[in-house]
């Protein structure tokens, strides 16, 4: 008697027996390895041009995205999404009010540990401070990543979610208060490209 066929195995590549879900994993890891390399080689260049402009506008509108980007403000639009869900009996309101916060917090913490565990200064102390990798509560020794940004992005990661046709709206503010951290010289690049990542 003819024994059946095995079910089919993983998507594999053709060179190494690697399931192709692997390989994709790998490939984005590499990219954002490069993604970062090259942003790092940008860091103090684009501080140097952003501490060269004296334009109050410029002023007014990084203020502008670093209050939008506060834990406050985004605790408040959490509550106030939940607050309309349950005005609404909405479930789906509601749950993208509580899963923002939770997501929000999540980031958080995963930010300020990663803060003060590399200790990376920030770009004000860049000509005084070298970056010595190790634990740090010393003020100005929490660069990377931006808290900031990683909580807009994970506020809006839940919302687009939620939401799907506002999702331009969402990641769009939260990439304003990215380029908001930049242009008040908080943050360098890199540090808001981490912040991105760990938000989503």
């Amino acid at each position: 008697e003819q024994l059946p066929d095995p079910p089919p195995s993983p998507s594999l590549s053709p060179s190494a027996g690697i399931p192709t879900q692997t390989w994709i994993v790998l490939l984005s890891f590499c990219l954002i390895l490069g993604l970062f390399f090259w942003l790092s080689q940008l860091d103090r260049p684009t501080l140097t041009i952003v501490h060269s402009f004296t334009d109050p506008l410029i002023d007014q509108i990084g203020d502008l995205g670093n209050a939008l980007g506060e834990g406050v403000t985004l605790v408040l639009i959490s509550l106030g999404i939940g607050a309309v869900g349950f005005w609404l009996n909405s479930p789906k309101w509601k749950f993208a009010g509580l899963y923002s916060f939770l997501a929000h917090g999540l980031s958080g913490l995963l930010t300020q540990t990663l803060k003060h565990s590399l200790g990376r200064p920030r770009p004000r102390l860049m000509d005084h401070a070298r970056w010595e990798i190790g634990p740090t509560f010393e003020s100005g020794l929490d660069s990377f990543p931006s808290g900031h940004t990683s909580a807009s992005f994970s506020v809006a990661t839940v919302l687009a979610f939620y939401f799907p046709g506002s999702r331009i709206l969402w990641f769009g503010l939260a990439g304003f208060v990215t380029i908001s951290r930049i242009i008040k010289g908080s943050h360098f690049p890199t540090d808001v490209l981490g912040g991105i990542l760990l938000g989503i």
